[in-house]
């Protein structure tokens, strides 16, 4: 639902909404008014990177830089296994199953946020 708002959802009816419900929502979104159950507002511009930890972002980037874990291990001066479980959480709030979902949500949200005049 968030997302649907980031992206400029002015209503939103859920699946097993009654009928006039529905008809009401898409009456008010007509009529310019915004039709959206209850979210936090502060939380619509969240991304799912947003919740991760500096040390998940750093072994994010280097991911999409093509790293292999031995190679984050060796150069971050942490053990394989640390990598392994910082990915596991990483993997886990980000809500995909691996390396390349993870890979490709990074490089959406990259795209996705505006740029800095500073670089």
């Amino acid at each position: 639902l968030k997302q649907c708002v980031r992206l400029g959802a002015q209503g939103y009816c859920f699946q097993f909404d009654d009928p006039p419900i529905i008809f009401e929502t898409i009456l008010a979104v007509a009529h310019g008014r915004i039709c959206i159950p209850y979210i936090d507002i502060n939380k619509v511009n969240d991304t799912p990177l947003a919740q991760l930890t500096v040390r998940e972002r750093e072994l994010l980037a280097v991911l999409s830089d093509g790293w292999t874990n031995l190679q984050i291990a060796t150069r971050t001066g942490i053990s394989e296994n640390t990598v392994k479980y910082h990915l596991k959480n990483l993997y886990d709030k980000l809500d995909v199953r691996n390396r390349a979902m993870a890979v490709a949500l990074y490089s959406s949200e990259k795209r996705r946020a505006p740029k800095s005049p500073f670089g």
